[in-house]
């Protein structure tokens, strides 16, 4: 379009003019002419090869805007079909597996997704909800469901869990699902919250908050024994799918031994240490600086397993 703006520019001055894309290089002066460089556009000057006067190159400058103008009216009036498509709901974002491609507004990535369920008292419920956390976006579900799209949660979910409890006089359950970076990963994540308490409940656990990091062993399990034992022909991509925001490399070997070895003492602190030579106070340092690295404290049985499932998939070729 701008090359088109040129051409007619050319036509009404008599003389070349070309685009300069790169603002921050200079361009090369052809001694034969004078050139000016017309620097009034967001992303590109204009080089004139003539010398002109000061009405000469307003003159320029407005014709040049004015053909960007036009040509972006035209570029709307293209997509207006497009644009009075029906608004996409963030409900529909969460059951409709294609509905983020219509999703125009803008959603502050990464999140994770919290699904509280409760008994009763919706509207006391979705009080301390607001009230915790004030403009963060939340989906309900039906009348005893809430999905909530958390950024940077300040509260943690047990404690959400305690209010809604506390101040709605109502038994409620969360589960907290994996890390979303994208907004195609929205309607698998909501299917995981479902997931998750699903076999929270197969698993009998009496915990009111159910997260993906404390299901993870559980998960590939389950995923591994969904289809028929002779339908599973890539179990690589049932572990990648599982693991795919699990896996988080140590980087550093002699933490990764010191992890192995506290496994090898069964968690045991005192005999670990012993066994490597260090001070009781240095191994708690690095595990403190593991769990730093990777997420996982590996001195609690459910992060011990998940880094050691991580650790042997990372390993094993």
């Amino acid at each position: 379009m701008i090359n088109s703006l040129c051409k007619e520019l050319e036509a009404i001055l008599k003389c070349e003019v070309e685009v300069w894309r790169d603002k921050n290089k200079p361009f090369d002066i052809d001694l034969k002419w004078v050139c000016v460089r017309i620097s009034s556009f967001d992303d590109f000057d204009l080089i004139v090869h003539k010398a002109l006067t000061a009405l000469e190159t307003e003159f320029v400058t407005a014709w040049v805007q004015k053909g960007l103008i036009l040509h972006e009216m035209r570029r709307i009036e293209t997509r207006k079909p497009e644009m009075c498509k029906p608004e996409i709901s963030e409900f529909q974002l969460l059951i409709e597996a294609e509905a983020y491609k219509n999703y125009y507004k803008i959603l502050q990535l990464p999140i994770k997704l919290w699904r509280v369920r409760y008994k009763e008292n919706h509207e006391e419920v979705m009080e301390v909800i607001r009230s915790a956390f004030g403009e963060m976006l939340f989906v309900n579900i039906n009348a005893s469901e809430v999905v909530i799209f958390v950024t940077n949660a300040e509260l943690a979910p047990i404690d959400l869990l305690d209010m809604i409890e506390a101040e709605a006089y109502t038994s409620a359950q969360i589960a907290v699902g994996n890390v979303i970076n994208q907004m195609s990963e929205l309607h698998e994540g909501y299917n995981q919250l479902e997931e998750l308490m699903q076999l929270g409940r197969h698993l009998k656990q009496n915990t009111k908050v159910v997260t993906y990091e404390g299901l993870v062993l559980p998960l590939l399990i389950q995923r591994l024994k969904r289809p028929l034992a002779s339908e599973i022909t890539n179990p690589s991509a049932i572990l990648s799918e599982v693991l795919k925001q699990q896996l988080k490399s140590v980087g550093d070997e002699e933490l990764e031994q010191t992890a192995m070895s506290f496994f090898e003492c069964n968690l045991n602190i005192t005999e670990t240490a012993h066994k490597l030579f260090i001070h009781r106070n240095t191994l708690i340092y690095r595990l403190n600086k593991l769990e730093t690295i990777t997420g996982y404290d590996i001195r609690k049985f459910n992060d011990a397993i998940n880094y050691y499932l991580n650790y042997l998939v990372d390993k094993i070729q």
